[in-house]
């Protein structure tokens, strides 16, 4: 698969604004958690436009 560049931009009520490479989408987070690594920090699964990138990224109160 490609690789994209995906950044967590933010999280608000459980949403995530995830931007992956220039685009910028928003998605419920149930449907891209794939695990949780450790307190705060997860791993997400981002599929978009047939193309999936695995990241991870810390949660920070």
């Amino acid at each position: 698969y490609n690789s994209m560049k995906v950044t967590i931009e933010r999280l608000v009520n459980g949403t995530a604004w995830l931007k992956v490479d220039e685009e910028t989408i928003e998605q419920p987070m149930p449907k891209i958690i794939i695990g949780k690594l450790k307190e705060g920090v997860y791993r997400v699964r981002v599929e978009c436009d047939d193309q999936m990138a695995i990241a991870e990224f810390i949660v920070k109160d």
